[in-house]
Order: structure tokens, then C-alpha cells, then sequence
């Protein structure tokens, strides 16, 4: 509003917050939310002219990450997503990871994750999960449940850890492998492994 001084903190009329004013050229958000969509606007003014706005502004929004969650951590899918994993294709043949909206499928609840395989090439895809807070000599306990949509075509399964969402921060040895699998019923894996201090 012209006229009206704002500092850090104060309500905008018609929505918002003032979350800096002075005369810098960038400023740096923190102690954001994650999964959160943020809008901005700025205006320049006059602060000697009667603190006459600009009418314009120029707008952005910027989306936050997951953040790190803390242990005991579930994802059950039930969100109608893949929640805050990252899913990568590694093999960009279009098949890969997604959710799956049939209670039919799902181990409990209604949704599930799921890839389906084109046949042609082997798969090599990734669900890797949002971040969890691990503590270094602490022994981590994995359960999830899987099974295959038709026992003709076998697939292999690898679970790892690492220190970043991509295939290459999947630096541990595998804490669990099978190859083959042809169960069609879903069956319970637990696993664990022990993050160096």
C-alpha cells in the first residue's frame, strides 16, 4: 500500500508476508517447509517520495524438496504418489517406477508402486526414498512386501542405501538381492544394514 512502511514480518493487505526490505539484490529463504510451493513478488519503492510502490512487481515460486525424515520411517503409497522418492529410469526405455491405484494390487490400503516392463530390454530402474536421518554404528532394520504380476516374466531385485538420490549415491554393497523372482503372491523381505560412523 503507498504510503505504508513495511519491515520483515509485517501482513500484506490482500495476502502475505514481508519477508525482506531493503536494497539487495538477492535474498536467501530459509526455514522453508518441505513440499511446500512458495510464491514471491517484489516491488521497488520510493522510500523518499512518501513510500511510493511500483505497480507492477515481478513474481516467482519456487517448490522445496522432501526433507530428511527421522527413523522409524513408512511409505505405504497411500498418498496417490510416490511420495517423496526420486525415480530414475536409468535405462530410458519409458517403463519405470509409478503409483498404482488398484486395491486389488496393493499389499494393504489401495495404492501401491509399481514398474511395468516392456519386455524388450532389461529394466533398470530406481525407487530410491526421501532422505532419512541415520546415525553412523546404528543397525537399520528394511521390511517391505513384494510380489510380480505374472510369473512369466521373472525380475530381479536390489536394495541398496546411499548418501545421495542418484544411482551413483547408491555407493553400499547390496543389503538385498534376488534374482528370478516369480512369486505372485506378496511375501515380506527384511533386511538390514549398519551405516560406518
Amino acid at each position: 500500500v503507498n504510503g505504508t512502511s513495511y519491515t520483515a514480518g509485517n501482513s500484506i493487505d490482500g495476502g502475505g508476508t514481508v519477508i525482506y526490505n531493503g536494497s539487495n539484490t538477492s535474498f536467501n529463504h530459509t526455514s522453508l517447509s518441505p513440499i511446500t510451493t512458495y510464491y514471491y513478488k517484489a516491488w521497488s519503492y520510493e522510500p523518499t517520495n512518501s513510500n511510493i510502490y511500483s505497480t507492477s512487481g515481478v513474481t516467482a515460486n519456487a517448490a522445496t524438496l522432501c526433507g530428511f525424515y527421522s527413523i522409524p520411517f513408512n511409505e505405504g503409497f497411500e498418498s496417490g504418489s510416490v511420495g517423496c522418492g526420486t525415480i530414475i529410469d536409468q535405462n530410458n526405455d519409458f517403463t519405470t517406477w509409478s503409483a498404482y491405484y488398484n486395491a486389488a494390487q496393493a499389499h494393504s490400503g489401495a495404492n501401491s508402486i509399481r514398474i511395468s516392463s516392456n519386455f524388450v530390454v532389461s529394466d533398470d530402474d530406481w525407487y530410491i526414498t526421501n532422505g532419512l536421518a541415520l546415525t553412523g554404528g546404528v543397525s537399520y532394520t528394511v521390511n517391505f512386501w513384494t510380489k510380480i504380476s505374472s510369473a512369466m516374466a521373472p525380475q530381479n531385485l536390489e536394495v541398496k542405501w546411499g548418501n545421495s538420490p542418484t544411482v551413483a549415491g547408491m555407493t553400499s554393497p547390496a543389503i538385498y538381492t534376488i534374482t528370478g523372482y516369480t512369486s505372485t503372491v506378496y511375501t515380506q523381505v527384511t533386511c538390514s544394514f549398519t551405516p560406518v560412523s
